[in-house]
């Protein structure tokens, strides 16, 4: 919580010292605010309505609100599933959650990064994970990759003992086999 709170508090704050300890992040709600100038959820209206409702709990738990944020928690449940029941419709879900409609600066577009490389994973992410995140689907291209490779070589080798055998031309009845005739009695 303190690496993703801390890079909520770097986007919006970039020149003020990173606080060290989640205490001493303050009363102010960093991930609510973060989420109001950030955006990005332009497309995805309903992962916008669940990440708004998860930065509140996020915040009542940076102030140490325990009971808040389990209240809080507890809406969300209900809201979440009562969108499920209502097949991913949010009319009453929301009503359910008691909050506020969410600012419209949620569902703008993320603003550009000034360095494209910075866009690969979300800016809440710490870098360690996003290293080990890589590191993880690189080696599952990997296994893939080998499998896929001997795999197709025993299909291969599967098709060609699957084919039948290539027919022998059809014997012709008015010659003999070979030691047909030699030696036999005919009569």
């Amino acid at each position: 919580m303190l690496r993703v709170a801390q890079n909520a508090f770097r986007r919006l704050k970039p020149a003020d010292p990173v606080p060290a300890k989640l205490e001493e992040f303050g009363t102010k709600p960093i991930f609510a605010k973060y989420l109001e100038r950030q955006g990005g959820f332009s497309g995805a209206r309903d992962l916008g309505l669940i990440m708004w409702l998860l930065a509140q709990v996020a915040d009542q738990m940076l102030q140490q609100d325990h009971q808040g944020s389990m209240e809080l928690m507890a809406l969300v449940l209900v809201t979440l599933e009562e969108a499920a029941m209502d097949g991913n419709k949010w009319e009453v879900a929301w009503l359910l959650s008691l909050q506020e409609d969410p600012p419209p600066g949620l569902f703008s577009p993320r603003p550009p990064s000034s360095n494209p490389r910075l866009r690969a994973f979300s800016p809440l992410c710490p870098p360690e994970w996003a290293a080990t995140t890589l590191s993880f689907v690189k080696e599952l291209d990997i296994i893939s990759t080998r499998r896929s490779e001997i795999v197709p070589a025993r299909k291969g080798k599967k098709e060609e003992e699957d084919k039948p055998a290539p027919k022998r031309p059809p014997r012709n009845p008015k010659k003999p086999r070979k030691g047909e005739g030699k030696g036999e009695e005919t009569g």
